[in-house]
């Protein structure tokens, strides 16, 4: 798949019914820019973008309503200024983390927003003029120590395959921890 940015994500379903409307990654037309978005993860109380259903998604996704809301922020303003959006997109980060497990990939058709802030579920590969990020490291396409885990709770910004912008960390990480009353159940907590 030629191109200096692509982004591509295989759906594991864990919010919305399985249809194209909730096929990532997403495309929406932002201040005159098309961007494009793509999930990993849940939000745990998906009521806190309710109000997206029915204005702007198309589809019934958790990941569908984040992106909603990242655009609805950028739009506030009709700037395109690298600096207005990495201003927004960590805002709307920092609001949204607390909620759940946030890995995604932001795109404005020029530069790569990066996030996760769950340990070991995001990873990067970085070779000559070009960086890479899969929820497992490609041992198909190279060694597994070359991958590297993505920091977490902060935003990166890439631009042609380098890094530019590392943002500040917001502290609010994403882990599941084991109910030790019941071994067979899960329970979600942030630190």
């Amino acid at each position: 798949m030629p191109g200096k940015l692509t982004i591509a994500h295989i759906r594991y379903k864990t919010l919305g019914e399985e249809k194209i409307e909730n096929t990532h990654p997403f495309v929406k037309g932002i201040n005159n820019e098309k961007w494009v978005f793509a999930h990993n993860g849940s939000i745990i109380d998906p009521k806190v973008f309710d109000i997206f259903i029915q204005q702007e998604a198309k589809g019934d996704t958790d990941s569908e309503r984040v992106f909603c809301y990242i655009a609805q922020n950028l739009r506030e303003k009709n700037d395109r200024n690298l600096e207005y959006k990495i201003k927004v997109i960590e805002k709307s980060i920092k609001e949204l983390a607390p909620y759940g497990k946030l890995n995604l990939l932001l795109s404005d058709g020029k530069h790569l927003f990066i996030h996760t802030n769950f340990k070991d579920s995001l990873y990067k590969y970085s070779g000559k003029g070009h960086v890479c990020f899969s929820t497992r490291p490609l041992t198909n396409i190279v060694k597994k120590d070359e991958w590297s885990s993505v920091e977490l709770n902060r935003l990166f910004v890439y631009f042609n395959g380098e890094l530019i912008y590392r943002g500040r960390s917001h502290g609010y990480e994403y882990f599941k921890k084991r109910n030790i009353t019941n071994t067979h159940e899960w329970s979600e907590r942030y630190v």
